[in-house]
């Protein structure tokens, strides 16, 4: 029997079978809900009003004529950077993150940016991670990979079309479309499955080589355009970590001799050191805490958004938010340095232990910080390990980057003193920003896209994958650095 659910406030409806989840409905009328934990019931960030009363989306079926209400969805995060210009030859540069699909529009020929937006990826009504999504393909054995798929296809569609709307920019006139992102991203949106990415020996199922494909063989409507897939370096190590290192060798030309670390901090942790000649990356499961999700307090980082935290003369806690509006949450930066702030207060304890929870908006809950410290245990043990493997200690390094948005607006002390980077000098660290999309953009930017894909191939053969799984004692290291470090000063 087929039900009908009407969807407030925008009056859609769409007709289901009895039974159906909430969650499923709303995903067949293209709405993606918040689900960090992957439609498991456990977040709560579901919550959407069924005939009246408070459910989870997730968790409930319907079994009559509905009426859900679902509270407005986030709107892209869209800016333009210079005068829409009138040539035919554009094109559009995509990270696909885990948490967040980041794009520009940019004229090839100058290769001036005319705009950019972004959204939280639409997958994450699947689950906030890799792991939870390809689980959600598991258990959708005959529309999982589908349903990934669609979503971020439809999603890229639609911030294209976003830009086509906002600058009368006809379809036809977009040439190229330059996609980053991991492995498991970049696997969804040309439409293979990702299971081969759930076990050993983590097998990508895409060509490690890199794709020119057309834009209408994978769902989009841009007649001619050419869709470009970067190499990938291996499993859980993709095409937007051989971006950030493509984007640090080159600012590294005019040095000698440097060692380097580079850290793409998201959903997904890669990292990458060079010393000697040698390159070698790791990449570890971080979850998306530092980039507010699956936090209870935490939010995008929008207007609204705690972006800064630090402790007053008097003690207490005070906070700043982007572009100074009412507090909404707090963003990834934010809850960095509330976690250092509550170490500095003694309110959190190093092995986790949260002993005073502070008052709102940074009202941070015991499973909140141990969110925290799972992060932050798993960067810091890939680092520590890459360190290793190329006979360095901190101190060594010349230069720390930290790439992705995570570090606009980062307290670099804050970084130390949480414990995602092992003791070091501020002076080591330089944010540089989304260098996987600066590298997906400097691939449109190409006369050539096959020749800019055999650099690219070159540069991954030339990095070694670093297993930390592999590693005997992993769960020990692992252990170990979840807690965080002991403050110097108490108040």
């Amino acid at each position: 029997m087929k039900l009908h659910l009407t969807i407030l406030p925008t009056h859609q409806t769409v007709n289901v079978p009895a039974g159906t989840l909430v969650s499923d409905a709303l995903r067949l009328a293209g709405i993606a809900l918040d689900m960090p934990c992957g439609g498991q019931g456990t977040c709560g960030k579901c919550r959407v009003k069924l005939n009246g009363a408070c459910v989870l989306a997730c968790q409930t079926k319907l079994q009559s004529d509905s009426v859900v209400e679902v509270s407005c969805q986030s709107d892209s995060d869209f800016a333009l950077q210079a005068k829409a210009c009138s040539s035919d030859c554009l094109g559009v540069a995509v990270d696909i993150g885990t948490t967040t699909v980041e794009t520009r529009l940019i004229e090839i020929e100058s290769g001036v940016v005319l705009a950019t937006l972004s959204e939280l990826n639409a997958q994450q009504s699947f689950g906030a991670d890799v792991i939870s999504r390809i689980h959600f393909e598991q258990t959708h054995s005959k529309t999982g990979r589908e349903e990934l798929t669609g979503a971020i296809v439809r999603q890229v569609q639609n911030l294209i079309d976003q830009y086509c709307g906002r600058l009368s920019i006809r379809p036809e006139r977009i040439k190229r479309v330059s996609v980053t992102g991991n492995t498991a991203m970049l696997t969804w949106f040309v439409g293979q499955s990702g299971l081969s990415l759930g076990s050993v020996p983590f097998q990508p199922a895409i060509p490690v080589t890199g794709q020119v494909l057309l834009a209408e063989n994978l769902g989009l409507n841009l007649p001619g355009a050419q869709v470009i897939v970067p190499p990938v370096i291996g499993g859980f190590l993709g095409g937007d970590i051989l971006g950030v290192i493509d984007r640090c060798l080159k600012a590294e030309r005019s040095q000698k001799n440097r060692s380097w670390l580079a850290l793409d901090v998201g959903t997904n942790g890669e990292m990458a050191i060079f010393h000697n000649g040698t390159l070698a990356a790791a990449s570890t499961a971080a979850g998306p805490a530092l980039e507010g999700a699956g936090i209870s307090i935490g939010t995008k980082a929008g207007a609204g958004a705690v972006n800064s935290v630090r402790v007053n003369d008097d003690g207490e806690l005070a906070w700043t938010t982007l572009n100074d509006s009412a507090p909404i949450g707090v963003c990834g930066s934010g809850l960095i340095d509330l976690i250092a702030c509550l170490l500095k207060t003694g309110q959190l304890l190093p092995k986790g232990k949260l002993r005073i929870p502070p008052a709102a908006p940074l009202n941070i809950t015991q499973k909140d910080v141990r969110q925290v410290q799972l992060a932050c245990g798993a960067i810091r043990t890939g680092v520590l390990a890459l360190l290793e493997c190329v006979g360095l200690t901190m101190a060594d390094l010349d230069a720390v980057y930290i790439a992705g948005n995570f570090g606009c607006h980062l307290s670099v002390t804050s970084l130390f003193d949480v414990g995602i980077l092992p003791p070091g000098r501020p002076e080591q660290v330089q944010f540089l920003g989304n260098l996987a999309l600066d590298a997906a953009a400097d691939v449109l930017r190409r006369p050539d896209q096959e020749d800019a894909l055999l650099d690219l191939n070159r540069l991954a053969r030339s990095v070694k994958p670093f297993n930390l799984a592999e590693l005997p004692d992993f769960t020990d290291r692992f252990s170990k650095s979840m807690t965080f470090p002991a403050p110097e000063i108490s108040i």
